[in-house]
């Protein structure tokens, strides 16, 4: 599944670009679920890294994901602290 999600976010914004009349040279948004082709728009590029737009957007989603996760972070470490109190009481 893995590899078929990866193949499909690669040849759709692909697809779309050579329907949509751009041509398939230029690097659209459509093609942030292309890796391939963003690290190289993003290697092409000869601008200061944080400025760069598409790191931005990478970026932004990134962040939100890990403040929507932080809930299940804070429960998970404690349940690890809460197994190692009772490990230690047994120990002792």
């Amino acid at each position: 599944m893995t590899l078929g999600l990866l193949t499909a976010g690669c040849i759709v914004p692909l697809l779309i670009d050579v329907v949509d009349g751009g041509g398939s040279a230029r690097w659209s948004w459509l093609h942030l679920s292309n890796p391939f082709w963003t690290i190289d728009h993003v290697a092409s590029r000869r601008r200061v890294v944080l400025q760069d737009d598409v790191l931005v957007a990478l970026a932004m989603p990134c962040a939100v994901l890990l403040v929507l996760s932080l809930p299940a972070i804070a429960r998970g470490v404690g349940e690890v602290l809460a197994a190692s109190r009772e490990r230690r009481t047994r120990a002792a």
